[in-house]
């Protein structure tokens, strides 16, 4: 079995479809009648920003995609969280983090709160299992 070569592609790769999962959770919650949460989405600079206004501060406001140290940019994204009344959660990938960027960030005010992160792997079938008896069919909307 090779091993997984990580490069600044797949890690890309990776980040857009945790980061994509939940952009797309809230472009649902934004469909609801009336739109409850108070979603919000904005393409700023690059960055897409996204947050659910109704729920006040937390980790569901979000930016994701930030991979610039324009300030004009940065102070575009912080007034649009200023403008619904909460505080963004900037999401910041290694393959697009620069000094520059953490400058501008500190700049205004902004600092690390947590580090996550992301494993990946080849998927491989569980030692033991056995397929034998394994079963796949279609499951209808009511089972």
């Amino acid at each position: 079995m090779s091993n997984l070569v990580i490069t600044r592609d797949l890690v890309q790769r990776l980040d857009g479809v945790l980061r994509g999962s939940a952009l797309a959770a809230k472009r649902h919650v934004a469909a609801l009648p009336g739109n409850p949460m108070g979603v919000a989405i904005a393409k700023i600079g690059g960055a897409t920003c996204h947050l659910a206004a109704a729920l006040g501060d937390g980790w569901w406001n979000r930016v994701i995609g930030l991979a610039t140290d324009d300030p004009a940019a940065l102070d575009a994204i912080l007034i649009f969280f200023a403008d619904h009344g909460v505080t963004p959660n900037i999401d910041l990938s290694p393959a697009t983090y620069t000094p520059g960027l953490a400058r501008l960030l500190a700049a205004r005010g902004l600092s690390l709160d947590e580090v996550s992160t992301i494993l990946a792997g080849r998927p491989t079938p569980p030692r033991g299992a056995d397929p034998d008896g394994v079963v796949i069919r279609e499951v209808g909307v009511d089972q």
